[in-house]
């Protein structure tokens, strides 16, 4: 998909955390440790955190950060709705998680090259596979 026109894939893995893949790089970063009451509207959440940074030019890794903060902060809400939430909550939250993610195993990875990378090797696969 990388190759088809789409510049970034984001994968959310809840507790484990998510990984942006583009082709330049591809970014993981772990969720942040959080008492979920309920997880209704967490997804929707952490999307529009990451738009909410993306349409402020932040980078790609803040992006995520952003979103992962959207999303905890709707994970400790009963529904999908929290009725405090302003940007000085937001801003609290990616401080705490930005801090967090700081480590450095938690930085970069560059991405392999194409000819082997995860993306082509499955594509070459495909292709063995429909020729014979």
């Amino acid at each position: 998909m990388l190759f088809r026109s789409i510049q970034n894939i984001w994968v959310r893995q809840g507790a484990k955390g998510s990984a942006l893949y583009s082709c330049e790089e591809t970014i993981r970063l772990p969720a942040p440790a959080v008492e979920v009451t309920d997880t209704t509207g967490a997804g929707d959440a952490a999307l529009a955190g990451w738009i909410y940074a993306w349409l402020r030019k932040k980078s790609m890794r803040d992006c995520i950060i952003y979103g992962h903060a959207m999303a905890e902060i709707i994970l400790q809400t009963k529904g999908a709705h929290e009725d405090r939430l302003n940007r000085k909550m937001l801003e609290a939250t990616v401080t705490r998680n930005h801090a967090m993610n700081e480590e450095p195993s938690k930085r970069l990875i560059p991405r392999p090259a194409e000819a082997d990378s995860p993306l082509s090797r499955g594509r070459k696969r495909a292709r063995k596979g429909s020729m014979g």
